[in-house]
């Protein structure tokens, strides 16, 4: 597969004609890497970005759509969905690899602003907490005398000790 790079981003490789000969490869490889792309999003977002006509089309598009300036917009999305989740049909051990994933993806993008060694741990503290509530909100109610009895420990267990306790 050929792949169009340059120097200067602002320039951007048009396809060619439909009656190019390169069009049909062209078009072979444009098809490949979208089909890509749509594999690897969100099912629920599939529908709303098929019917892009290029690969250059629906990536712009997803850019529009969910890239910014920061990652504000991406932390705001994977703390509503920490927030949100709930174990339902899943098993807690893929609840909590889908938690972990997520507080890895948010650690990534918004890591711990904190210079000063008490300030780091005090911050990490604060966030283990978080992790704590958003698992125990997570999982089920009929884990509720147990996540009751994490919650009355004194101090709170990590995270780690609470997902091994349920």
């Amino acid at each position: 597969m050929e792949i169009y790079t340059t120097e200067d981003s602002e320039r951007e490789p048009s396809p060619p004609s439909k009656t190019d000969a390169t069009y049909a490869k062209w078009e072979q490889d444009d098809q490949c890497v979208f089909t890509w792309i749509i594999q690897n999003l969100e099912s629920n977002l599939v529908n709303n970005v098929s019917q892009y006509p290029t690969t250059k089309a629906l990536w712009e598009g997803l850019a529009i759509t969910y890239g910014s300036g920061t990652n504000s917009l991406q932390v705001f999305d994977l703390h509503k969905k920490a927030n949100s989740l709930r174990q339902g049909s899943y098993t807690l051990e893929d609840l909590w690899n889908k938690l972990q994933g997520i507080w890895m993806s948010i650690d990534r993008r918004d890591p711990n602003p904190m210079k000063d060694p008490e300030d780091i741990q005090i911050y990490n503290k604060k966030t283990q907490e978080h992790h704590l509530y958003q698992l125990l909100i997570a999982v089920d109610e009929k884990m509720e005398p147990i996540k009751r009895d994490i919650l009355k420990r004194d101090p709170l267990p990590t995270v780690e000790i609470a997902y091994a306790t349920l």
